[in-house]
Order: structure tokens, then C-alpha cells, then sequence
């Protein structure tokens, strides 16, 4: 049975795709980061924002704000305060072992995230051409570029995982709404 009407699919593909374009794949709360301070990290597909507080750190007895304190142990251009923000590509450079892996992952998550919503837009616009054109239907296109995405996210949360120690937990609870999403417009049956 599917869960998504027939005539719904492709709507529902695009707003599916335009969800996970915005929707934080993975989320950190970090409260052991060096220096006694605290970290959250929300990453979303094409950037990464970074709460850093408290925003002025006592390192010995010197008061450094937590951008200059904490640059070192995590990548990120200060927006305002203690908020940052990264990009997948600023992440690739600044770790290595499995941290980089993870953000090799999220790099290509994000690519294919990018590249299905350039397509849901097109297919949204231009529903006659697209489909016209498409040799597949477009609706399953963008879900098993959600499918794709999940399996990226998912390895990117497993490599930060094992640094853990580093960088907190990683909750991926975007990654699993991404894979219901996928699996929901897979299962919808277009006519």
C-alpha cells in the first residue's frame, strides 16, 4: 500500500526534497568541549552553524574569546558572538582521520541534496518538460536522491560518531526523517 496518494506524488516529492534542503540533518550538544566551554552544532545540508559559549573563556588568568580559543579544535567563521558558521568543504580541510571521512560524507550528501533540489525546482516549474524529457519518473529520481542523501548523512553521523570524544554525540535525527521521506515517495505509485 503505498503511503502517498498517486496523484500527490510529484507534489510531494518536491516538498519532500525542499524539506530536506533545510531540515538539520544532525544536531550536537557538546557540553565537554576544551576549555571548559560548550558547543552545539546543527548541521544542516550545505552548512554547519556552531553555538560556542560561554563566549569569553578564562584561560588562565586571561579572558580569550571562545573564537580564538576554540579555532583550533573546530572549523568555522564567526558570525556574531558566539555563533559560527562552516561549510562541508571548511570541515574536509580542517579535520582528518574520521572526522574528515564524516565531512567527505556530508560533502557529498549535500551535492546530491543540492542537485535534488535544483531538480524538484525544475520539476515544479516545468512539470510538462520535466517529465516530458525524464526517461524515469521525476518523483523517483528525487526520491532515490533522498535515499542517497540518507545513506551519506547516515555514514557522515557514524565517522563523527566514532570521534564522539571530540566532538560530541550526533543525534541524526534529520537522516531518519530524510530516509521516511525517501522511502515515502519511492512507495508512491504515479500513474
Amino acid at each position: 500500500m503505498a503511503w502517498v496518494r498517486s496523484e500527490y506524488a510529484g507534489e510531494f516529492a518536491v516538498l519532500s526534497a525542499w524539506l530536506a534542503m533545510v531540515l538539520p540533518w544532525n544536531v550536537v550538544y557538546y557540553p565537554n568541549a576544551p576549555l571548559d566551554s560548550t558547543v552545539v552544532f546543527v548541521r544542516f545540508s550545505v552548512i554547519e552553524l556552531q553555538v560556542r559559549f560561554p563566549v569569553v573563556l578564562a584561560v588562565g588568568e586571561q579572558l580569550v574569546t571562545a573564537a580564538n580559543a576554540l579555532a583550533a579544535q573546530y572549523p568555522g567563521t564567526q558570525l556574531v558572538s558566539g555563533l559560527f558558521v562552516a561549510s562541508p568543504i571548511g570541515a574536509i580541510g580542517h579535520y582528518d582521520g574520521a572526522m574528515q571521512l564524516g565531512s567527505i560524507a556530508w560533502a557529498i550528501g549535500a551535492l546530491v541534496l543540492v542537485g535534488a533540489f535544483a531538480f524538484s525546482l525544475a520539476f515544479y516549474l516545468r512539470e510538462e518538460a520535466v517529465t516530458g524529457r525524464s526517461p524515469v519518473d521525476p518523483a523517483r529520481v528525487i526520491g532515490w536522491a533522498l535515499a542517497a542523501a540518507t545513506v551519506a548523512t547516515a555514514i557522515a553521523s557514524a565517522f563523527y560518531f566514532l570521534e564522539r570524544d571530540l566532538a560530541g554525540v550526533p543525534v541524526p535525527i534529520g537522516t531518519v526523517v530524510m530516509g521516511a521521506l525517501a522511502a515515502a515517495v519511492l512507495r508512491a505509485e504515479r500513474r
